[in-house]
């Protein structure tokens, strides 16, 4: 019996030295290493491209389009404008007539490219920050959200908050601002002037709002710190303007801008403005002066925007020829909800529409991207050979801008190449069309 505990602790002994060696021989799970910056290069996904929408990351989103809510809101501004009273020519009339028509006949757009050409982007801002700083830009409008640094408080509305920070910097009875007014006739100018004090009383509610007759205030400065610009355009493409304003305004000296208040306010004004206005005012289709890119940021309200969707050559010149009339193409629209910010291309043909119960009210700006050099001097040229076409007179501030660009690209072509402008041939061919337009407007 001795022998046999004697053999099991033998063996025993034997299995505790074998399993000690598994353990001791069994090759170490590999732990990843971190990644070096060759690495991560090496592996980096490559640029995205608008057909193939990357999948957003866990912090961001991308706005969602609610087709169920933006065609009622089509269908109630429809039937507000069908049932417009009075027959009275009037700016308001002409223009509730020609946006009537196009909201008969337009589309929700495509945005899934698997569809056909996507005709609007929905992006997370990473997304939007990619398409924007493209050397390839795409036609079609960038819709993002939560781009704004800028935070109002809970309360009061925005609106109210607006008054507040001018009323603490300003005595608004004794700044005018130019407000257009439907009733007004065609006969004349579609715009009254008016105090800050008698648009803030219209629109906080100490005067009765006519409905039949919503101001739209279009030129109003912004009183906000400099921080409304969304923040998929603080890419360096998108800067061309900002360099344009400190050539300007520096005239040749590197010291601190000492510009005139006026000069200041003046490129202030195309770089951030506010649109405000009370329901039911629309605004006609049109493409926004001197050829400038523009973004729009709903602070409250909803805002109905609607385009032409890549236009052809013929389409766009007959639109061109006749904006008030001309309701061919394919015409596109989305409903803007508060915190969402579109971008679009310079020479979008688009318009605006309202329902009447709510007050809207949108930060805005303009950029100019030096991916669109060529894009934007063609526009530029049509909008003076047709300057219905534009929202805005060009006069004598386009000589300035166009000059002013195309020193600032000249620059940059000889210190950095001509590929930091697009390459030769597109270079050239800006460069011989601002030599067109400053040919023609010094005559």
């Amino acid at each position: 019996m001795r022998w046999v505990l004697s053999l099991l602790c033998a063996a025993r002994a034997f299995l505790e030295t074998f399993c000690r060696h598994l353990i001791k021989s069994k090759p170490a799970a590999i732990r990843p290493r971190a990644n070096s910056i060759s690495d991560v290069t090496a592996h980096q996904a490559k640029r995205q491209r608008i057909e193939q929408p990357q999948t957003p990351s866990s912090a961001e989103t991308r706005p969602f389009h609610n087709q169920v809510a933006d065609e009622n809101y089509r269908r109630e501004v429809v039937d507000e404008l069908s049932g417009t009273p009075g027959t009275r020519a009037s700016h308001g009339k002409s223009t509730n007539r020609l946006v009537l028509r196009l909201l008969g006949k337009i589309e929700q757009p495509k945005t899934d490219s698997r569809h056909g050409v996507a005709e609007v982007l929905f992006c997370t801002g990473t997304e939007a920050a990619a398409l924007v700083q493209s050397q390839s830009p795409h036609d079609a409008p960038i819709i993002t959200h939560d781009q704004q640094q800028f935070r109002w408080k809970r309360t009061p509305r925005p609106i109210q908050q607006l008054f507040q920070l001018f009323a603490r910097t300003m005595v608004l009875k004794d700044l005018h601002v130019s407000v257009q007014v439907p009733s007004r006739s065609t006969r004349s100018q579609s715009f009254e002037d008016k105090t800050l004090s008698e648009v803030r009383d219209r629109f906080v509610g100490t005067q009765s709002t006519d409905v039949n007759n919503p101001w739209n205030i279009l030129d109003l400065q912004s009183p906000l710190p400099h921080c409304i610009l969304p923040g998929f355009l603080a890419e360096e493409n998108c800067q061309l303007l900002v360099q344009v304003k400190n050539k300007r305004l520096m005239a040749n000296n590197a010291e601190r801008a000492r510009a005139n208040p006026e000069e200041w306010n003046q490129w202030t004004n195309v770089l951030e403005w506010v649109l405000l206005s009370e329901g039911g005012n629309n605004t006609a289709p049109h493409t926004d002066s001197h050829g400038y890119a523009t973004w729009i940021t709903v602070q409250e309200g909803e805002i109905g925007f609607g385009w032409m969707s890549c236009p052809t050559e013929d389409e766009r010149a007959r639109w061109m020829a006749s904006p008030s009339e001309y309701t061919g193409g394919r015409w596109r629209y989305v409903v803007l909800k508060k915190g969402q910010s579109i971008f679009f291309v310079p020479g979008t043909i688009h318009f605006v529409f309202r329902k009447r119960q709510h007050q809207t009210f949108a930060l805005g700006g303009h950029v100019l991207q030096w991916s669109g050099l060529l894009q934007w001097i063609q526009v530029v040229m049509n909008q003076i050979r047709f300057p219905d076409s534009t929202n805005e007179n060009l006069d004598e501030s386009v000589p300035g801008l166009v000059k002013a660009v195309r020193d600032i690209a000249s620059t940059r072509a000889e210190e950095e190449g001509v590929e930091a402008v697009g390459g030769k041939l597109t270079f050239d061919q800006f460069l011989a069309s601002a030599e067109t337009i400053l040919s023609k407007t010094a005559e």
